[in-house]
């Protein structure tokens, strides 16, 4: 029985990608350039993957906020770091969260559109990468068959980059095993 026949029969479901039918890869540009063949689920997939990171983002910001003001790191810690109370006593702090918590909505908002991409990836900008990654999927599938020799190349790029993390990957353990040796090897007796 297929997956979707579980489904309920208001959900859509999306014919598979003929490039990819059973992949397990990430969801990329080349995974978008794929739906083109879907028409118009492709921005129906685009606007559920978007609205998913950021929705999950904007929960995980709100619960670390609402944590902090429960645990309030650094109050009371060792040697007096912010034992200290402000002198503005602890209603500013109730108005404070608040503009802590829009202050910081606002900037997960900002973050989903990064002024460059490449910053955004090497700072680990995942919304925005992924943000991005759905804009140049779907514009560069809107093209038609013009677009298939930059399709065919973000496809070799993805997988030039896969091999490379490949190759990082098989070669981790070797790296581990020599920054383990170097510091098994800066003590003078291992016997204690």
């Amino acid at each position: 029985m297929p997956s979707h026949a579980m489904l309920p029969p208001s959900f859509p479901t999306f014919p598979a990608p003929p490039a990819f039918p059973h992949s397990k890869e990430p969801v990329s540009v080349v995974r978008v350039c794929a739906l083109q063949e879907c028409g118009a689920a492709t921005g129906v997939l685009a606007r559920r993957t978007i609205a998913y990171f950021a929705t999950t983002t904007i929960i995980a910001v709100v619960l670390g906020l609402f944590m902090v003001q429960i645990i309030q790191p650094g109050s009371g810690g060792l040697g007096g770091m912010g034992a200290d109370e402000d002198e503005s006593g602890p209603a500013a702090g109730a108005t404070s969260s608040s503009a802590d918590l829009l202050d910081t909505i606002i900037g997960v908002l900002l973050k989903m559109f990064p002024p460059n991409i490449l910053e955004a990836a090497v700072q680990m900008n995942v919304l925005g990468v992924i943000t991005f990654s759905l804009f140049f999927g779907t514009m560069l599938s809107s093209i038609g068959p013009r677009a298939a020799p930059m399709i065919a190349l973000v496809e070799i790029f993805n997988e030039v980059v896969m091999k490379m993390v490949m190759a990082i990957l098989w070669l981790a353990p070797v790296g581990i095993s020599f920054l383990i040796a170097a510091q098994m090897a800066a003590y003078p007796d291992l016997s204690r």
